[in-house]
């Protein structure tokens, strides 16, 4: 899978009167036809579809909050 491209979507529900919904993410891996919510299941099908035992290979998913 040379060249793999993941993605990203964020779909925000708007009423028509300038008041937002809650966003809710969604992730694509080319070649694979599953929707992800979380992008931890989603690195966890990735490892597990590149078939990643060295964890050294591994993708890993961090988050990190700067405080302002």
């Amino acid at each position: 899978m040379k060249g793999t491209v993941i993605q990203w979507e964020q779909i925000t529900k708007r009423d028509g009167h300038g008041k937002i919904g809650t966003p809710k993410n969604y992730y694509f891996i080319d070649g694979i036809s599953r929707e992800f919510t979380d992008i931890q299941v989603m690195c966890d099908c990735w490892n597990e579809v590149k078939n990643f035992d060295d964890p050294k290979s591994q993708i890993d998913y961090v988050k990190v909050i700067k405080p302002k």
